[in-house]
């Protein structure tokens, strides 16, 4: 078994950098030398003139002529030399302008001359490009498919079955320029995503999905999604129109090729910033090469947190599981060793006792992070300074509305719309469900032939219910001379049946109800208030006459004391109606 930390040497050409991706190194490395040359040259600028005003300032004293022995011809040829004079018009900028005008016109025209070249330059060459650009491939490839057990030489992948023989694929691709998936990306960069600047180039990868098709925005024509990978990096293939069609068939894990993709790059972010860049296809040419079945192609069998299958594409020659899925793998076992999970442990920074937390700022125009700061941690667990415990939270919510009062949880609102959605749903689902076990139980009603006394009976009832005068004439008459007094007692029978349907509804409806109370209705408790207040102010009457009863018969003892005799005959007790009507009311209420 290969230890995969060992450094392999990797001889292939493909894979290795050529000097086209240093084309953007070398502009680069070329513009800094061309801005250190003129930071230079404004520094020297600066410093003669610099030079030259210190010299106006303060002009030193001529040194002495050297006494020598002249002739009087070379006395009278020597001139002196003002040099204030010749310093001032050294550093007169109208001077230096005139003398310089015309180097500065000839500089300004040699380099629109240059920048014009330049651009007819890059023309000619676009046009050259697509004018030797292809966008099918030959039909004289196809071949019988076949079992091998090799590497592919324009993928570096290993094979187990090729759809072309590797002859006929190398004379094809002999005069284009094949980009692995990593190729690409150095040749594709921001911040302008230019094309690659080949007349054909083809991009090789390992197809690792591809969506369902699906319609456009203006619903005219169909778009699918194809991803390529090499197993570090992928990129995606949009296809439009007639190609969905055409391409829809291709396999999951096949190593195809793609002759001359056009460049679609994303849209900006919020901060401005073009990410990254797509493929896509809007052709319905031959453009895309089937050329063998990758041997080592497979996908990450793992859980995620909602029950799903990983499905990233892995290597399962070196690999049983995602990047993400193995970190999670080793930080498992790591907890499980007591070596690795001792006393030193990731904590967060602490201050005066408490935690702290990083909060990032916003992103500048070049994507670096701004405003950072480190800020105490609100809902980190902390020690109660009265009870001396530690105040834990299970959520920040929770933290939050322990701080703020006004603090409204939208995890409980959610809840609550949630359970009133599903008390709405279950109250519909148990009234339809009663209402098909109405219609389910309803009796069926079949028509039984009429016995002849049910005929009779009918005729009697139809010929006592007509009437020989309309209404009108009967309003005026008072009353119907035809009427027959009879009619009720015949009819009687319908009136017990109306009756019996009463009843038979009343239950029914009953019955139907979800929840049955079994005590007084509404109006018996109504009808047995009443006839509880009735009692009760019948009842305050009559003891506001036993009262007044009270009251007149002590009246009458104290006056009979008052005016007693010795004969004991002669003793009378007088009573009002008062009195009588209270004993009447007895007598009623005895019987």
């Amino acid at each position: 078994m290969e230890d995969p930390r060992d450094i392999k040497s990797d001889d292939d050409e493909l894979a290795k950098l050529t000097a086209d991706e240093q084309d953007s190194v070398l502009k680069a490395i070329e513009k800094q030398k061309q801005e250190l040359l003129e930071k230079h040259e404004a520094k020297r600028r600066k410093r003669e003139a610099k030079q030259k005003q210190a010299a106006i300032n303060e002009v030193q004293r001529s040194p002495s002529p050297v006494k020598s022995i002249r002739s009087n011809d070379q006395q009278h040829s020597i001139k002196p030399k003002n040099l204030n004079q010749d310093l001032l018009k050294a550093n007169d900028p109208q001077s230096r302008s005139d003398a310089s005008s015309e180097g500065t016109t000839s500089y300004f025209i040699n380099s629109l001359n240059e920048h014009q070249n330049k651009v007819q330059d890059d023309r000619e060459e676009a046009r050259k490009l697509m004018a030797s650009r292809i966008y099918t491939f030959d039909s004289d490839l196809a071949c019988e498919p076949f079992t091998v057990d090799e590497k592919e030489y324009f993928s570096g992948k290993q094979i187990s079955k090729r759809y072309l023989t590797h002859d006929a694929l190398s004379r094809f691709l002999e005069d284009k320029k094949v980009l692995r998936i990593p190729k690409l990306f150095a040749k594709v960069c921001p911040p302008t995503f230019e094309e690659p600047r080949y007349p054909n180039w083809i991009i090789i990868g390992v197809l690792s999905k591809k969506s369902v098709p699906k319609g456009t925005s203006d619903k005219r024509s169909k778009f699918m999604t194809l991803t390529l990978t090499d197993f570090k990096m992928t990129v995606d293939i949009h296809m439009f129109g007639d190609s969905v069609e055409k391409y829809i068939k291709l396999r999951v894990g096949d190593i195809i090729a793609v002759l001359n993709p056009q460049i679609y790059i994303w849209k900006p972010d919020q901060q401005g910033i073009i990410r990254s860049f797509s493929l896509s296809i809007k052709h319905s040419y031959d453009c895309i090469m089937e050329i063998a079945r990758a041997r080592d192609f497979g996908t990450c069998q793992s859980l995620k947190k909602d029950g799903n299958v990983c499905g990233t594409p892995i290597d399962i020659s070196i690999e049983d599981c995602c990047s993400f899925h193995k970190e999670l793998r080793i930080r498992k076992t790591a907890g499980k060793r007591m070596e690795l999970n001792g006393s030193f442990n990731m904590r967060s920074p602490t201050k005066n006792g408490r935690k702290q937390q990083f909060l990032m700022g916003g992103m500048d125009n070049k994507g670096n992070v701004k405003n950072s700061t480190i800020i105490e941690d609100r809902y980190a667990p902390k020690v109660d300074r009265q009870s001396k415990s530690m105040v834990y939270f299970s959520n920040p919510n929770a933290g939050k509305a322990f701080f703020d009062d006004s603090f409204q949880n939208p995890d409980i609102l959610k809840n609550l719309e949630e359970k009133k959605r599903k008390r709405q749903e279950q109250k519909k689902e148990r009234e339809l469900k009663a209402k098909m076990m109405r219609l389910g139980e309803k009796p069926t009603v079949v028509k039984e032939s009429m016995s002849q006394a049910d005929k009779d009976l009918l005729l009697k009832k139809k010929a006592l219910t007509g009437t020989a005068f309309p209404g009108q004439s009967v309003k005026a008459i008072g009353y119907d001379p035809t009427s027959k007094p009879h009619v009720k007692g015949i009819l009687g029978s319908d009136e017990l049946f109306d009756k019996n349907d009463e009843s038979l509804n009343e239950l029914l409806s009953i019955t139907s109800k979800k929840t049955i109370n079994l005590g007084l209705s509404k109006e018996e408790r109504a009808k047995r208030a009443e006839q509880k207040a009735q009692a009760t102010k019948m009842w305050k009457r009559l003891q506001e006459k036993e009262r007044i009863r009270k009251e007149n018969i002590g009246k009458i003892d104290l006056d009979s004391g008052s005016n007693s005799s010795d004969s004991d005959s002669d003793f009378e007790v007088k009573t009002d109606g008062k009195k009588d009507a209270y004993l009447k009311f007895k007598q009623s209420q005895n019987k």
